[in-house]
């Protein structure tokens, strides 16, 4: 018995392992993905223009996105767990801008295995939204995807017919093709950096000296966005 449970776990390690080449093979092919370029730094060195760069991280965006959904494990990573972080100016924005449904404007988060993972994130701020909707890219490292923010998107000559029609849609400035997770063997600590589509908030994590604001956002999501949020203090 012990045998062939190592037997079938070698399968399956090996199925993974080719389904990432297959992955890694069809990007690095794709006419768009530059592999290697860092527009983080062509800024800094002069060889980009800034304003060049929402477009250029959208032009590889799109088949990054199409060739992650063709191989990822879908039912795996809808599973996560993804919290958005933030401070509470922009946590009190996100009570602005909701429209009471589902939004069409990705979002960064973090992706967790399981709930009992999660701590305060100081560095972005210590109210976290856990989110649920379409996960439309999960990377293993932040900082070898650089997706920016909603407002550089803002720079782009189609932006307001985009934020009409499917929503802000993000890109990555940074080309790392060995980054990218598609199943539980790629998962690696929670540097990762998750990007979410029609997504709503049900949960608002916060600490446990912030609960008086906490509360505040929570009432303030019910009362003009019509969703009850769940508190989760830590």
């Amino acid at each position: 018995m012990k045998l062939l449970r190592e037997t079938v776990r070698r399968m399956i390690l090996e199925s993974i392992h080719k389904n990432k080449l297959a992955f890694q093979k069809d990007l690095l092919g794709h006419s768009d993905w530059d592999e290697g370029e860092d527009d983080t730094i062509n800024v800094e060195d002069g060889t980009v223009d800034q304003g060049d760069v929402p477009q250029r991280s959208r032009t590889r965006g799109r088949p990054l996105k199409q060739i992650w959904a063709k191989y990822v494990n879908r039912n795996w990573v809808q599973s996560l767990t993804y919290v958005h972080w933030t401070d509470e100016r922009l946590a009190w924005d996100l009570v602005m801008d909701c429209t009471g449904g589902y939004s069409k404007d990705e979002i960064s988060c973090s992706a967790y295995l399981k709930q009992s993972d999660i701590t305060i994130n100081e560095h972005f701020g210590p109210f976290g939204f856990v989110l649920e909707g379409h996960v439309s890219l999960l990377g293993q490292d932040m900082n070898e995807m650089y997706t920016g923010s909603r407002e550089d998107l803002y720079n782009l000559d189609h932006a307001e017919q985009m934020e009409r029609s499917s929503g802000m849609a993000k890109g990555v400035q940074i080309a790392t093709a060995d980054t990218y997770i598609l199943d539980k063997q790629d998962f690696r600590g929670i540097q990762n950096e998750a990007l979410l589509d029609n997504w709503k908030p049900v949960a608002l994590i916060y600490p446990k000296n912030l609960v008086r604001t906490a509360l505040m956002i929570i009432q303030s999501y019910k009362d003009d966005c019509g969703i009850a949020l769940k508190g989760i203090p830590l």
